[in-house]
């Protein structure tokens, strides 16, 4: 077994440990009545702050994660092609 054979396992493995991960995760919840009771006592001006904060962790929850999946991708799809055959991510 080469080197790139065997680091391409072990990106495999990498690759399946973030979908597991990605799949796991759950969004972070919001405290709705917290933000309600500051958009009360703001008259309102609390209001653009929680719809950027619901926003954002819908958004940006996984991002991280999907990033760092992605360059997994992109290593894959590197050594198979060094390696000249193109090996399914089971």
């Amino acid at each position: 077994m080469t080197k790139l054979e065997k680091t391409l396992i072990e990106v495999k493995s990498e690759i399946r440990r973030q979908e597991q991960n990605i799949s796991d995760k759950k969004p972070h919840s919001i405290n709705h009545i917290l933000h309600l009771l500051l958009s009360i006592v703001t008259a309102g001006m609390w209001i653009p702050v929680w719809i950027l904060i619901a926003l954002s962790k819908v958004t940006f929850s996984f991002g991280g994660a999907k990033r760092e999946l992605e360059e997994l991708y992109k290593i894959h799809d590197e050594i198979t092609t060094r390696i000249g055959v193109r090996y399914e991510i089971k």
